[in-house]
């Protein structure tokens, strides 16, 4: 006892040593993948849903420029579909003879209309007027189904889509 420096501990053994080190990087791991779980804001809208194909976009960005008056969200439609409304730059830039590009499909996204250029009626600085009937297949889809548009120039960094829900009536 002389010889004691008076440390007062006991001497680790190096699998001691192991055991601690090993027991901390489980325990930081699992710190580290909580946070990750972390669930992230996100922004919805209630009768459309914006999509890309290789970055996500809020459903309000998707619509910045556009504005459609016809068809309304869940609106019946029959052999044709009537689309109106206008282009106001920002996401939805005309070009000179096109508006925006339109397609309707089924529930199962299948197509129920070719894929159509909106051509522009009337064109006032960046404001791009449109109306437009589209035809349906015939023996047209019954239930519900979604009109896609996309923007005549579309942006080199993000895809932008806009779905309309509607319903088909025979």
């Amino acid at each position: 006892m002389a010889d004691d420096k008076g440390g007062g501990g006991v001497k680790w053994e190096p699998f001691e040593v192991i055991l601690v080190i090993l027991l901390l990087v489980g325990l930081l791991t699992k710190l580290q993948s909580s946070f990750k779980k972390t669930p992230s804001p996100t922004t919805t809208a209630s009768h459309t849903t914006a999509t890309t194909s290789s970055q996500k976009t809020s459903a309000a960005s998707a619509t910045c420029g556009l504005t459609i008056t016809h068809p309304l969200p869940s609106e019946k439609v029959y052999a044709t579909l009537a689309l109106s409304g206008s282009t106001n730059g920002c996401n939805w830039t005309s070009t000179p003879t096109v508006a925006l590009y339109a397609q309707v499909v089924d529930g199962s996204g299948k197509p129920v209309s070719g894929y159509i250029a909106v051509p522009p009626a009337t064109v006032t600085g960046t404001v791009t007027k449109f109306a437009m009937t589209i035809p349906l297949t015939t023996g047209a889809a019954t239930g519900n189904g979604l009109l896609i548009l996309l923007p005549a120039a579309p942006s080199l960094d993000q895809s932008i889509s806009y779905r309309i829900p509607i319903t088909f009536s025979p």
